[in-house]
This record gives structure tokens, sequence and C-alpha cells, in this order.
């Protein structure tokens, strides 16, 4: 029996040809598409407009490209770009202009998806960009403003990959720019990048570090479907405040009215802030500033508004503290110096938007705490700030003019007040405690100087307690409450005299028929007197009848009579 060798079968011949023609097909199909795509993405022209429709997709103000190039395997490089402002269509910004320029963009693309015909961008570079940010005072907007809004094209159901982002040693100036022309209010230098977020598509994780004097970083999210801006953490480079308000102005209207009404200076930075329209999902607008070492003051009525900073009485120096800007509010927390004396200022305000321009304009509830602060002068020869400020209030002025007080007092001061110039300041709680000035009732001008003890201002009424001056080595001391802040006020007082000089500081101010006795009597030395005041509250008629009690002592009293001078 014989066996067969096995034998190798051969596939037939045209079955080898049809593999090598459908090999020679898919390379020369890969190389007509890789011609196609070449010829569709090195033209020049065709590149550079193409650029400008996926760059223009990202903002709302205008983009221009002046040149660009392709190669495969470095990307597309955009030459001399810029971003002009949205919107100008108004009297006060008639022409747009450029808000940011770069000599040079970087694009670097997925070569895989480009030889397919799918130019997909992985990143966009700016080398040394430029951005001027400028606030018109005329209007109170930003050329900024609407220009980075939501993105109208963006489909967040779309599954088109987002590029990176990234600003290399971004040169930012701001500008307040007003009739007499343009004043650079700060510039700083930044690097930022921007990359797709994990946490949902259509939301970039910005991440940043560079600044003017002081370097720091930071990390925010930007929503591009709503043109939602949050902060993560680290906030906004450290810049003047007023800098920082006109950045805010871009997203937040108020903000820029606010750095003019509170006269705002210094550096500071937004420490948290969650900008963009109201929504359930990210909750309400509001930005925290932090203030290092910074001032503000606050006009008073009209005649302040138009003042500088260092010409109001409301003034702040070397603040330091936290300012929360909402919808509608304004809150500040903080510590400095009110007139050259510590204090602690923990304040909310509000009102609509379009009033925001003096203390008058404002619904306000503040506690203030102040110590050793010098009382404003009332004098012909005070300052006009001074001056202004005691007038402003009909209780203040009344007050000043009742007891003419001078010198050093600690402060506290709890008191609201609604929106309007006609609405009075409710002072809820007023504590002065005196610190060695001085002080005379109109009612009995009997000047008190080296003054302590405290006078406290409540709803239930006027207290005095331990109130202590001198006259000529004679000490005077009052306790005791007054019903109210009126004429016709209840009263319990005591006051105590003790080596009262009979002077003629002390007999002036008496009544006449006991000038007359004094006069007749020619009294000299010193005395002790207890005087006690009451009367109940008066009604419309006016105030009831005071009831007294006096006792008197002398010590080395020696008199003289007119008619027997002995």
């Amino acid at each position: 029996m014989t066996t067969e060798a096995p034998t190798t079968r051969r596939p037939k011949r045209r079955y080898r040809w049809f593999w090598c023609a459908l090999a020679l097909l898919m390379v020369g199909g890969g190389l007509v598409v890789v011609v196609l795509a070449h010829s569709r993405y090195t033209n020049p022209e065709r590149v550079r407009v193409g650029a400008e429709a996926y760059l223009q997709q990202f903002v709302h103000g205008k983009v221009h490209v002046g040149s660009a190039g392709f190669s495969w395997w470095d990307g597309i490089r955009l030459g001399d770009v810029t971003v002009a402002e949205a919107g100008a269509d108004t009297p006060c910004r008639p022409s747009p202009e450029i808000v940011f320029a770069c000599r040079e963009v970087r694009l670097t693309h997925d070569l895989i998806q480009t030889a397919l015909r799918r130019l997909t961008i992985k990143s966009i570079v700016a080398l040394e960009p430029s951005c001027r940010i400028i606030r018109r005072v005329a209007d109170g907007g930003t050329n900024l403003r609407g220009l980075l809004g939501a993105i109208d094209a963006f489909d967040p159901d779309s599954t088109v990959t987002l590029p990176t982002i990234e600003l290399r040693d971004a040169q930012i100036s701001v500008v307040d720019r007003d009739v007499g022309g343009d004043r650079l209010v700060d510039e700083l230098t930044v690097t930022v990048r921007a990359r797709p977020s994990r946490q949902g598509l259509g939301r970039y994780d910005i991440v940043w570090k560079g600044g003017g004097t002081r370097v720091a970083q930071g990390h925010s999210q930007f929503d591009l479907e709503t043109g939602r801006v949050r902060n993560v953490w680290g906030g906004l480079p450290w810049m003047s405040i007023e800098a920082v308000m006109i950045v805010l102005n871009t997203q937040y209207d108020a903000a820029g009215t606010w750095s003019d009404l509170l006269g705002l200076g210094g550096t500071v930075r937004a420490r948290d802030y969650n900008l963009g329209a109201d929504s359930e999902t990210f909750g309400p607008r509001s930005v925290t500033i932090e203030l290092d070492d910074a001032s503000l003051s606050i006009p008073i009525d009209e005649h302040e508004r138009p003042l500088p900073a260092d010409e109001r009485y409301l003034q702040f120096k070397h603040v330091f503290g936290t300012v929360t800007l909402t919808t509608d509010e304004i809150e500040a927390v903080f510590n400095g110096l009110f007139q050259g004396s510590a204090c602690h200022v923990s304040a909310k305000m509000r009102g609509g938007v379009n009033r925001r321009m003096t203390l008058d304009d404002l619904a306000f509830d503040v506690h203030l705490t102040v110590e050793r602060l010098r009382l404003p002068r009332t004098d012909p020869e005070a300052p006009p700030e001074h001056q202004r400020f005691i007038k402003r209030w009909p209780a203040l002025a009344e007050f000043f003019r009742d007891y003419d007080p001078h010198g050093l007092v600690d402060l506290q001061i709890d008191a609201a007040k609604r929106a309007g110039p006609d609405q009075p300041i409710v002072t809820r709680n007023v504590l002065l405690t005196a610190r060695g000035g001085d002080a005379s009732c109109r009612f009995f001008p009997y000047r008190a100087r080296h003054l302590t003890g405290s006078v406290e201002f409540t709803s239930a009424g006027v207290f005095f307690r331990e109130l202590r001056g001198e006259h000529n080595e004679g000490v005077v001391t009052v306790d005791g409450r007054l019903s109210g802040r009126d004429s016709r006020a209840g009263a319990e007082l005591t006051i105590t005299g003790t080596g009262i000089p009979i002077d003629e500081a002390l007999c002036r101010p008496i009544p006449r028929k006991y000038r007359r006795i004094r006069d007749l009597f020619r009294p000299e030395g010193r005395l002790d007197v207890a005087l006690t005041l009451q009367r109940p509250a008066g009604d419309d008629r006016g105030p009831a009848k005071w009831q007294s009690e006096t006792r008197v002592s002398f010590e080395n009293l020696s008199v003289n009579h007119v008619d027997y001078p002995y």
C-alpha cells in the first residue's frame, strides 16, 4: 500500500491579484485623501479664513487673523490675531476697539483626523498676548462686556472635543476712560491655561499664575453654555481694587458703581466669585473681595460725590477684611483706621443699582466701633468735610449745638437707614465713652474738661453713666437717664459737684435772681453741690415742669457784703 504525500494548495491566481489590487486601492485612496486634505489645509487664505471661523465660536467680539500657515507636523500658526469688543453700536462706543492682540497663535491638531478631512484642534497657544480692559465712565460699562458670555453656538450634547487654551505671559492692562482721556489703573503679567473640565462637557477649568507686584495663583471654572464663571480656589490676581471692580463689571454691572461710591483704593483680590446669570443650579451672583491695606470712603451727599476720597469725612485707611457684593447688596466686614483711629466695621448696604451714588441713595445697616476717635470740629476754621458731616443730619447737628463736645471718645454705633435723602438714620444704639475731652451744655454753659464716663443713646432713652469732668480743680459728675431724645423727655438726673469754685464761669449761666445775690454778697471759695432733677414725660402741650432738690455745703467760704464790706 502506497501513501501519497500531502500537497499544499495555492490560492488561485485571480484571488492573489484581488488582494493586491485591494491593497493598492487602499494606499491610493489614502494618498488621494492626504492630497485632498493637503490641498485643503495648506492654502494660506483658506487656513486664515477657517481659523477666524474656528476662533469666532469662542467669543462674541469680532475675530481677525492677519496671516496663517499650515504644517502637518507643527500644526497651524496664525499671525497678528486680534479680537474686538462686542456690540459697539452706541454713542459711547461708536466703533469697536481691540481688546485682545497677539503676534503669534499656535494651534495643534490631531494628525489622523486631519488626514481624514476632520480637522480637530487639540490646543491653542497664544504667545505673549496683550489684553486692554477699558472702563468708560460715560456709560459705566467695559469693553469686555458680553465678550465672553454664553457661547450661542455651543451644543451641550455635542461630542466635539474642546481644545486646551493657553495664554503665555499675557500682558493685561486696565484703563479708566473719561472725557479727559485714558488713565492706566493697573497692569499685570499672567500665564493662563484652560482645559476641558472632567466635571461636565462644555466647561473649562482655568488655572493661572502671575500678577503685578505680588505673584499668586488660582483656579476657576467657566461654563460655555451659560457664561457662568466661578472660583474654585485662589481667586483672582492681586490688583488695585479699582482694577478688580472694573474687571468684575464685565459680568456684574453694579461693580463699577460700587467702586465709584466707595472711593476704593489699595491692593486687593477677588477671593471668591460666582458670576453670570442667576440660576437655581449656580446660585445668585456674588463676589467676595479681600482687602489688604486698602482704603475706601463714602460720599454723604451729592456735594461730596465728585470730591476726591481724602476730602470726604467718611474715609477709612489701612483696611483689612472683606467686601462681598451680590446682585442688590454689599456687605463689608473690616478693620482699619477711621480718621486716624482704630475701628471695626460691619455693614450691609442695599438699594437699586442705578441709585447707588451717595450715602443718601442707600439703605444700610451698620455697626461701627472706633477707639479714641477725635470728634469732628464745628468752629469756623474747621475743615469743610467736618462741617458738612455734622450739618448733614439734624440730630447730630443738634447734639453738637447742645453740648459742643471736643476731644477723644470711644464710639460704638448700631444704626440703620432706608434708601432716600429724606430718610432719617435710626440709631438703635450709640455709646460714647469720653477719653479726656471737654463739653459744655447749652442750657447750663459750664465747660467741663478731662471728661470720662459714658453717654448711651438707646431706644429706651439716654443714659449718663458716671460722666465726670473737671473745672478749675472742681469735679462734676452726672448720672441718670432721659426717657427720650427731645425736649419733652422725662428725666431722672443726679448732678454732683465737689470743690466747685465760685467763679465767673459758674455764676454766668445761673438765673438772674441768683446772680443778684452773688453780686450782693460777693462770695469766694468752693462749694459741694448735690442736685437731683426729675420731671415726667411731656405731651403735645410741651415739656413738664422740673422738680429739683439741691443740697449745698461750703468749705472755706468767705463773703463780703456790698453794704457792709466786712
